[in-house]
């Protein structure tokens, strides 16, 4: 089964229709996320946040900005289509869009819209979210999170940052290349996504028990910088060696299972050389271990969450 879309929804009606519209979405795994009633808000948004959505419908008959009078006409619509046109082009991405309305006649009458596909409110909805969703089906980023949906579904939990959804696209999308690899451009990401994980896992246990010793403070200095060697070894159930202070003891039980500690620090010992640059060039399949291993963690770290999150309620 193909995952879900996300959709941005602009209708100056938005407030009266969406309940019906969402379940009429829900029906065919397409997900409502945002709404705007106006032009001006809506591009806002869309500029900001254009990965956080695969496809846009837009009311052909709704207001330029907030503070609009009721009075409807087309300009709102030509003005958000033309900013897509430009944004889409800027950024380089693809984002389907149509327009759902009950004026269908004056929209496919009109030279600058005709080649935008248009579906009449109540009776097409279906159609709509078919085209959509066949639309959205082409784009690499959907093939990719529709890949690794289990993965991607953290994102939809809000148990990882959703400012890190593109950078675990752009890692797994070099997991189709053999291209080898000696420079930040491949194990700085991974880095970054390992203490992004570490970081919320700290911020998801202390928002339920205060007293949490999962990710405790000392791991961390006082910048707030974590020390990723640290958070392995404590999360593995080892003692952490100082040179210049006492030792900070071992858990009294290991985080992670024993294979969850193995990959991490076989992950560590590739990403933490690899994160500078290597002397030679390291082939795609050591690239692509340690992403699996990253996803191993993820999924570890999804099912451990859900069970802790239950537990502490």
């Amino acid at each position: 089964m193909s995952r879900s879309i996300k959709v941005l929804l602009l209708d100056d009606d938005a407030g009266e229709i969406l309940t019906d519209l969402n379940m009429s979405a829900k029906l065919h795994r397409v997900l409502i996320k945002e709404s705007f009633t106006n032009a001006k808000e809506g591009i806002a948004y869309i500029k900001e946040n254009h990965d956080q959505f695969d496809a846009i419908i837009l009311d052909g008959f709704f207001l330029a900005n907030p503070e609009s009078s009721k009075k409807k006409d087309i300009t709102a619509l030509k003005k958000t289509v033309d900013e897509l046109t430009k944004i889409l082009y800027k950024e380089g991405i693809q984002i389907p869009y149509c327009v759902l309305t009950g004026y269908l006649e004056d929209i496919e009458n009109d030279s600058i819209l005709s080649d935008i596909k248009v579906f009449r409110k109540g009776k097409h909805n279906k159609e709509m979210f078919d085209y959509l969703k066949s639309e959205v089906r082409k784009s690499e980023v959907y093939q990719i999170k529709n890949e690794f949906e289990k993965i991607f579904e953290l994102f939809d939990q809000g148990l990882l940052p959703a400012d890190k959804e593109e950078d675990l696209v752009e890692i797994l999308r070099k997991l189709k290349s053999e291209q080898k690899y000696n420079d930040d451009d491949a194990f700085n990401p991974i880095r970054k996504m390992y203490e992004a994980f570490i970081n919320e896992l700290h911020d998801q246990v202390l928002s339920k028990n205060r007293d949490q010793d999962i990710v405790p403070e000392f791991l961390y200095d006082q910048n707030g910088n974590l020390s990723i060697l640290w958070s392995q070894l404590y999360l593995s159930g080892k003692e952490i060696y100082r040179s210049t202070e006492s030792n900070i003891p071992a858990r009294s039980e290991s985080v992670w299972p024993s294979h969850i500690s193995s990959l991490t620090k076989s992950m560590m010992d590739i990403f933490q050389e690899g994160s500078h640059d290597y002397p030679e060039d390291v082939h795609h399949y050591t690239y692509k271990s340690v992403v699996f291993a990253l996803l191993e963690l993820l999924l570890w770290y999804k099912t451990f969450i859900t069970n802790y999150n239950a537990e502490q309620n």
